[in-house]
């Protein structure tokens, strides 16, 4: 995030220099965090992970340079691709958050 920048405005900016697409981010799936000690247990690192839906607006699917690929994928297909732990969770959340918004089961 940029100083003063707002969550949603940073997510929205995030998702168009990383993926080229523009999104409307809508509400929050998920909130975790990440804590990474050193071996003498201090804290190295402390990361704070917010996941959130959003719905493309418009803009072609491409990856940046500081990423390796981008796809649009079948929801059916998801275990099927080497996602970070605990990541499938959270997308099948966000299908359910998605499906409720647009009236499905």
């Amino acid at each position: 995030m940029r100083r003063g920048e707002g969550l949603r405005e940073a997510v929205a900016r995030e998702v168009r220099e990383e993926c080229g697409i523009d999104v409307r981010v809508e509400e929050v799936v998920e909130v975790m965090d990440r804590i990474y000690a050193d071996r003498g247990g201090r804290v190295r690192y402390h990361y704070v992970i917010i996941d959130f839906l959003a719905s493309w607006r418009k803009g072609r699917l491409q990856a940046a340079s500081d990423i390796s690929g981008a796809s649009w994928v079948d929801p059916a297909r998801i275990g099927d691709l080497p996602l970070t732990a605990g990541l499938v969770p959270v997308i099948t959340k966000a299908l359910r958050l998605r499906r409720r918004r647009v009236g499905g089961n």
